[in-house]
């Protein structure tokens, strides 16, 4: 189980689930998630007093392969998954499906000091 949380166009946490992530010498690794966020959606006037932000609940369920490589200094995760947006007319509630890379790389404290 991994716990991410997040921050970009709102904010987020969720949890991933490694069938095969308890086995240190399997650097490749399928994984299905579960996110809650909130999302930061322009509501923009062109032609009146502006615009303005809205906060909208969303969920997004991802399915990916993590690639850890043998250091642990490294790690790639692709994934495609499937948000909905919550609105407050049921009507206007959307869903989008996203694709994604996750990049990790861990640096030593000692390159900050």
């Amino acid at each position: 189980m991994n716990l991410e949380l997040s921050a970009g166009l709102g904010f987020g946490a969720g949890l991933r689930y490694h069938p095969k992530g308890a086995d240190p010498d399997t650097h490749w690794s399928p994984y299905v998630g579960g996110y809650f966020g909130i999302l930061a959606l322009p509501d923009i006037d062109l032609f009146g007093s502006g615009g303005s932000m809205e906060w909208k609940p969303n969920i997004y369920i991802p399915l990916g392969l993590h690639y850890i490589s043998l250091s642990g200094k490294f790690s790639v995760a692709f994934e495609a998954g499937y948000m909905h947006c919550f609105k407050t007319d049921i009507s206007s509630s959307f869903d989008v499906p996203m694709i994604g890379i996750k990049v990790n790389l861990l640096f030593p404290w000692s390159l900050f000091m």
